[in-house]
């Protein structure tokens, strides 16, 4: 009752202040009861751990779940009876002294590493396949060519031509553009080997691993020659470099481990700054306890969350190992602030009336920031790469879990250790009570000091320091903007793996490879009948535009079978006039048809790639070809925003003919999908955060003008953080979309705390600034500084994606305190929003 009049004199108070009231009242009441249920429940939930799942498939961390590729892929696997998708690997063969690969140390070098891989492909699996069924053949024009070569050396060479970029072979093409590349032509048209020397060979094997035991044993094979490959040899003459999935995916873990050993030094360097920090107000028995408890509590909630998760089958993703690190960052700038207030209200001599007084205090704050976080990184699950999308699932967790914990552990610890070392209790007068509880931002009257917080709020607030930040904000706009406009969109694998890996460096040797010929898989599941005009004509007229996607070689250098059987089955037809004509019967028109294709399919030792059904016995009529495989070949494709370009033109091209069925596939084609989409996802992402993060903080503020302020300041940290990173190395990629989201949720950090502040101050406008910055520039200070060191060892991480992370990171607490502490003061200066009542 003796309350009552004190309150009523003052503010309004909201809903948010009741509940944060009740909130600190009933935590004081009952400390322990919240300590030890919190503990239960993340203990409970942190179980999950032991049955966690780590997904390493590079091609599962980045391809969409939902994309064109995804019915591609379903239709490549039908097409080979498969149930799981292939293990890829191709080596690259070159001559350490850049020299001609044909040389016979070279390729008994070639032949010895192929003996290896090959022997493991020929072995029969318990079902009697081979393991490279149903891909056995990819290798055969090269075994043909060096065969062919060494018996033309050893001057018993069969005649054969060997051409580039194909051959007859048998009376048949063998595509050699596939595996020899840089070839110089022998012009000597009395030589049959045509081919003079090659620069380097590339050997391609898949491995049809369809049980975890299959892929373990392709994975250990892989690894021990990936091994082999980085031994270098007094004699050796080749350089391999070797590419596969399960070698990507190893050296994606790998960096993924080697940035959790770098994240361990930076929370040494944490906690050596909480201490430092808290030291001063603190005593000594207290201390280490604070200390604990405030690091302590984001590590339990992101164990909770990443349990809860295993609890429900989510897998878990390599670039989740910073997560904790993050949530732990995050939840130090929330314990910074909960401590800077706890310390600020020390006149307050009832500590039950000193927690309410400051969950009231900093219930706002903590609970925009916290509720933005998380959006920010719940909407960053529903970008489309996986690996991603967990990543902001799992850190909006546990995020939010941190959130509950502050309240439910790390407050109750602060009352704990508060009355351990209090004195004696001393009862405060009913008028001074009630005065705290009424208004609890007042303190004991100081005397005035000319300090040089108060200087820098005087200088913001003048026309030189509004001059200043005009000046400064538009030069920051003007190098963000060039840095923005040179932005491309760029992503390969190899920002998944660290950058001192030997893949890194072969990546640069494969480049001349794919920019002299770049094969694109196509799949004609409803393929023409040749005996049928129209059909064949509409599939004709398909090739011709496809002929026509810009770097796409012509009809010589397409892998294309039909053409051949045309000749086939036209030489057949001649054979067949020709005994017709001996036993003096009528000849016949040559119309082509599919009655020799299974003749002819026997000559290919009947592949995989060619599907066809025979015609009933005893029937007129011809079998049917069922599906086929084909491929075009392209130029220049070393750059993954070309291919990105060469396969969605290739998609159009193939939909603009439905009757064919027919579907591309590359085996990175979901990756290079996001290529396409990501500028239009990024600034999507963008308004979509942007936008919650007004809405959160309209429900707090209840202020139209100091949001439109607090949006202003968001967006202005977005853009120029985007121009930063381009000038720092970024490229347009969806690592660069879930990092400018996440920094739009540590952008309200910087701004809300400031803006919110400002609106419960009073006074002019100078004064409400100066009130501000008091409270909250140094948490904001120690939130950036920790923050810093959290992130500081993974500069020196060389995994592109973890990198770029810590790179946002640094980029986004400078630009954050630059405007939190700057540019919003100066606005709130020139448009200040009206006292909250």
């Amino acid at each position: 009752q003796l309350l009552l009049p004190h309150i009523k004199m003052k503010r309004k108070r909201d809903y948010l202040e009741i509940i944060s009231e009740k909130t600190g009242e009933v935590l004081a009441d009952h400390p322990w009861k919240f300590i030890l249920l919190s503990l239960l429940v993340a203990i409970v939930l942190s179980v999950g751990l032991i049955r966690i799942q780590l997904e390493t498939d590079i091609r599962e961390s980045f391809s969409p779940y939902d994309s064109d590729t995804a019915r591609e892929t379903a239709a490549y696997l039908d097409f080979y009876n498969l149930t799981r998708f292939p293990q890829r690997t191709f080596m690259h063969f070159s001559a350490i002294d850049e020299g001609d690969m044909l040389r016979e140390e070279c390729l008994n070098e070639v032949e010895r590493m192929d003996y290896r891989m090959k022997s493991y492909m020929d072995e029969r699996m318990e079902d009697g396949r081979r393991r490279c069924d149903p891909l056995c053949l990819m290798n055969k024009p090269f075994h043909y060519f060096l065969q062919e070569l060494r018996d033309e050396r050893a001057g018993k060479g069969s005649g054969r031509i060997f051409d580039h970029p194909s051959s007859r072979f048998n009376g048949h093409n063998l595509f050699t553009a596939a595996t020899l590349f840089g070839v110089e032509r022998n012009d000597d048209t009395n030589s049959s080997m045509r081919i003079a020397s090659v620069k380097s060979i590339v050997l391609w094997y898949f491995s049809n691993a369809e049980t975890d035991a299959q892929v373990a044993q392709w994975k250990e094979l892989s690894l021990q020659v990936f091994e082999q490959t980085k031994i270098a040899h007094a004699d050796q003459r080749v350089r391999v470099d070797i590419f596969g999935d399960v070698i990507a995916n190893h050296e994606m873990v790998r960096g993924a481990l080697q940035a959790t050993r770098m994240m361990s030094v930076g929370f040494a360097l944490l906690v050596a700054f909480v201490t430092t920090v808290l030291w001063r107000d603190w005593p000594g028995r207290q201390l280490p306890t604070l200390v604990a408890s405030a690091l302590l509590t984001p590590l339990l909630a992101t164990a909770a969350a990443f349990g809860l998760l295993s609890w429900l089958g989510i897998s878990a993703y390599s670039i989740q190992c910073v997560a904790p690190f993050l949530v732990l960052g995050i939840g130090v700038d929330d314990a910074f602030i909960l401590f800077h207030w706890w310390r600020s209200m020390d006149h307050i001599t009832d500590l039950r009336e000193r927690s309410k007084a400051v969950f009231t205090q900093i219930s706002a704050s903590i609970t925009i920031t916290s509720v933005t976080n998380i959006i920010a990184f719940g909407v960053g699950f529903f970008t489309p790469t996986p690996q991603m999308s967990i990543f902001c699932l799992a850190t909006s967790l546990s995020l939010f879990f941190d959130y509950i914990l502050t309240y439910t552990i790390l407050g109750p610890v602060v009352f704990l250790l508060s009355s351990s070392y209090s004195k004696a209790e001393t009862e405060p007068k009913d008028e001074e009570l009630a005065l705290a509880v009424a208004n609890p931002i007042e303190k004991p009257p100081l005397k005035e000091k000319r300090t040089m917080l108060s200087r820098y709020s005087s200088f913001i607030t003048s026309i030189s320091g509004q001059l200043l930040c005009l000046i400064i904000i538009s030069f920051l706009f003007t190098v963000c903007t060039l840095g923005v406009l040179k932005m491309t969109a760029s992503f390969e694998p190899g920002k998944a793996f660290p950058s001192d890996s030997p893949l890194a460096s072969s990546l640069q040797r494969i480049k001349p490879v794919f920019n002299e010929t770049f094969p694109l898989s196509l799949y004609v599941h409803n393929p023409p009948q040749i005996s049928n005009k129209e059909e064949y004509s509409a599939f004709q007229r398909m090739l011709n535009e496809l002929e026509t996607i810009d770097g796409v070689y012509g009809r010589d250098r397409m892998m294309l079978w039909l053409k051949e059987y045309e000749e086939f089955d036209r030489h057949m037809h001649s054979l067949t006039e020709s005994i017709s004509s001996f036993f003096l019967s009528d000849s016949t028109e040559y119309s082509p048809s599919f009655k020799n294709l299974p003749t002819f399919l026997s000559f290919l030792d009947n592949p995989a790639q060619i599907q066809y059904t025979p015609a009933r016995p005893n029937s007129t009529e011809d079998g049917r070809l069922t599906r086929f495989q084909m491929a075009i070949t392209a130029r220049g494709m070393s750059e993954w925003a070309r291919r990105a370009e060469l396969v969605d033109s290739t998609r159009r091209v193939l939909q603009k003919y439905p009757s064919l069925n027919a579907t591309l596939f590359d085996g990175d084609s979901a990756i290079l999908h996001l290529m396409l989409t990501v500028g239009t996802d990024l600034i999507g992402s963008i308004l979509v955060t942007v936008i919650s993060m007004a809405i959160v903080c309209w429900l707090f503020v209840w202020n139209f003008h100091a949001v439109l302020i607090i949006s202003s300041i968001i967006t202005s940290i977005c853009y120029c953080l985007v121009g930063v990173l381009s000038w720092w190395g970024a490229d347009l990629d969806p690592i660069t979309q879930v990092d400018v989201l996440l920094a739009t949720g540590f952008s309200v950090d910087y701004t809300a705390h400031i803006a919110f502040q400002f609106c419960r101050a009073s006074g002019s406008a100078k004064e409400r600034v100066a009130s501000a910055l008091e409270e909250m520039s140094a948490p904001l200070l120690q939130a950036g500084i920790s923050t810093l060191l959290c992130m500081l060892p993974l500069m020196l991480v060389k995994t592109y994606a973890i990198l770029a992370f810590a790179k946002t990171v640094f980029a986004v607490v400078f630009l954050g305190l630059f405007h939190g502490l700057f540019v919003l003061p100066v606005l709130l200066s020139i448009y200040p929003p009206r006292t909250l009542k």
